[in-house]
């Protein structure tokens, strides 16, 4: 580290993380990874990367480590606040429209997908997400 005068600015310190996203073939950058990949030491270890080039190598291979660098994302913070209205957030979120192969996030969700046993499989912070997980070739 630098010695700087007290009167500086401190420095921006960014928790940089990323985790495979098998369904598009790429690695996402974000703090939003599922639950299930910090379960326990070896999860951690075997999911989440500080490098988006080491993600890419070990889960999609060293030959298509360039094609997942070139798609790799920032997905959309997660904010959370002290009173959380949780319909509001979940109908903000991206949904797919099956039939028409697209994407939305018009706050018409499916009353199914806001379904606890749903949510999670269906409802995505950004729309690359959600066409990476569902085939978004009518948009």
């Amino acid at each position: 580290y630098e010695r700087l005068p007290n009167s500086a600015p401190l420095p921006t310190i960014v928790n940089e993380t990323y985790y495979p996203d098998l369904g598009s073939d790429t690695c996402i950058k974000g703090e939003d990874y599922p639950d299930w990949m910090i379960k326990d030491d070896v999860y951690k270890r075997l999911y989440l990367y500080k490098d988006g080039g080491d993600c890419c190598e070990f889960w999609f291979g060293h030959g298509a480590k360039d094609d997942c660098l070139s798609k790799i994302f920032t997905s959309a913070p997660v904010v959370t606040t002290d009173f959380t209205n949780t319909t509001a957030v979940l109908l903000a979120m991206w949904y797919p429209v099956i039939e028409d192969r697209k994407c939305m996030n018009d706050g018409k969700t499916p009353d199914f997908m806001l379904n606890d046993g749903f949510a999670k499989w269906y409802l995505f912070n950004t729309e690359q997400e959600c066409c990476g997980t569902f085939d978004c070739s009518g948009s």
